[in-house]
C-alpha cells in the first residue's frame, strides 16, 4: 500500500520503534504494540495483511553462525 510510510509516522509518534519494508513495516514489540497497530490501521482506513511475530529463516541462522 502506497500508505506505508503514514502508518509508520502514526506508530513512531505512539513511541514505537518502526522500520520500513517496502509494502510494509515492522514494529518492535512493546507492551501496547497489538493495540497501537489496530488503531492505526483504522485510523488510515488501511488493509492489515498479517500481524505476528518476525521469524528467522534457517538461511539467517546458519549465515549468522558462520559469520
Amino acid at each position: 500500500d502506497d500508505r506505508v510510510d503514514e502508518l509508520a509516522a502514526l506508530l513512531r509518534r505512539s513511541g514505537f520503534d518502526v522500520a520500513e519494508h517496502g509494502d510494509g513495516v515492522s514494529v518492535v514489540w512493546a507492551e501496547g504494540v497489538h493495540d497501537a497497530v489496530r488503531d492505526a490501521v483504522a485510523d488510515l482506513g488501511v488493509g492489515l495483511r498479517r500481524l505476528g511475530p518476525e521469524r528467522q529463516t534457517l538461511e539467517d541462522v546458519y549465515m549468522e553462525a558462520s559469520a
